[in-house]
């Protein structure tokens, strides 16, 4: 499996428009689902991750055990601040053997 995005620690930030940033302060293995789920609902995303994550449990485990930090975070965009994503019962069952954290990261527009 290949991530959608990677990077080292120290690495340099560059943006799109090839503006450059402070390098990376940590290194990062992004998989996203970002244009390959056409879906509104939160629960079909982290479906969709958990399903491509099904097979690598165990190595995400020993990760763990060895310092590195994973994580699952869920960008919800929101159109106003009265809105908030809600799993089902369904994911929160498929999120657990997984055993990290989950995090949703909330921006309003």
């Amino acid at each position: 499996m290949s991530p959608s995005h990677s990077h080292l620690k120290g690495e340099k930030r560059v943006n799109k428009s090839g503006k450059e940033y402070a390098p990376y302060n940590a290194g990062a293995w992004i998989l996203s689902s970002n244009g390959r789920v056409r879906s509104l609902d939160a629960n079909e995303h982290i479906l969709w991750l958990l399903d491509e994550l099904a097979h690598c449990h165990s190595a995400i485990h020993r990760l763990v055990e060895q310092g590195y930090r994973a994580d699952i975070m869920c960008g919800w965009f929101a159109n106003s601040d009265n809105t908030c994503p809600s799993l089902n019962a369904e994911t929160i069952r498929r999120l657990a053997p997984v055993r990290v954290d989950f995090w949703f990261d909330v921006y309003l527009g």
